[in-house]
């Protein structure tokens, strides 16, 4: 798994690319909230364009989620939007907002369109 991170008007965005690999994203959590112009509340928009969630299990989805919660304080309340494009990452997506629920005082949701997640990241 391969990803990028840049900084938008607004937001940050992570486009990640490959097969999902649970210990890749703990990597790209913590290159987000070292870069200088992370504070607390920033909006995230992870873009899984060309992302294969096939490879995580259950178990790691649920890890993901609790890595989450150990950077509650660092993400403060953030909007996290996250895109995908087939219905396995929809549905492990989803998955994934039930583990992380009661984790963060943020909110996140799925999309499949990158005009309504971005519309619904920058929204007051």
């Amino acid at each position: 798994m391969e990803y990028e991170i840049h900084q938008r008007s607004g937001f940050v965005e992570v486009v990640t690319h490959g097969d999902g690999e649970a210990k890749v994203f703990q990597e790209l959590l913590s290159e987000v909230l070292a870069r200088p112009e992370w504070k607390p509340g920033v909006p995230v928009l992870i873009d899984h364009s060309d992302f294969n969630a096939g490879p995580l299990t259950v178990g790691e989805m649920s890890a993901l989620a609790d890595m989450i919660g150990n950077v509650r304080v660092e993400l403060g309340s953030s909007r996290m939007a996250i895109l995908v494009v087939r219905d396995l990452e929809f549905g492990l997506g989803r998955m994934w907002l039930a583990f992380v629920e009661d984790k963060w005082s943020g909110t996140s949701d799925i999309f499949r369109s990158r005009e309504d997640a971005v519309c619904w990241l920058t929204q007051s």
